[in-house]
C-alpha cells in the first residue's frame, strides 16, 4: 500500500530532476556564451535560474522534506558542537 503511494508521488520525479539539471546546464553554458555581457546581468539571470531550479527540486519526493530539515535537526547540531553554551554576561 505504501509502495503504491510512493510510486504515485514520484511518478514525475525523474522528469523534474531532468528539468533541474537542464536549468543548471543552461545557466553554466549561458554564462559562458554571454561572457561579454555585464556581470550584473549574468548574476541576476543565474540567481533567477537557481530559484526556479530550487523550486522545481522542492517539488520532488526527495525535495519535499528539505524545508523542515533544519528545524528537525537543530537540537542535534547544538548538542554535537562540543562547545559549552555561552553564559550571559553580568551587567555592570
Amino acid at each position: 500500500m505504501i509502495d503504491k503511494a510512493e510510486a504515485k508521488d514520484s511518478r514525475f520525479d525523474l522528469l523534474k530532476w531532468l528539468v533541474v539539471v537542464a536549468l543548471v546546464v543552461v545557466g553554466v553554458v549561458g554564462n559562458q556564451y554571454f561572457s561579454a555581457e555585464p556581470i550584473l546581468y549574468r548574476v541576476l539571470v543565474l540567481l533567477a535560474l537557481a530559484v526556479v531550479a530550487g523550486a522545481v527540486a522542492l517539488q520532488t519526493g526527495k525535495g519535499r522534506p528539505l524545508p523542515g530539515w533544519p528545524r528537525k535537526h537543530a537540537s542535534k547540531f547544538a548538542k554535537s558542537s562540543g562547545r559549552p553554551a555561552r553564559k550571559p554576561r553580568k551587567p555592570r
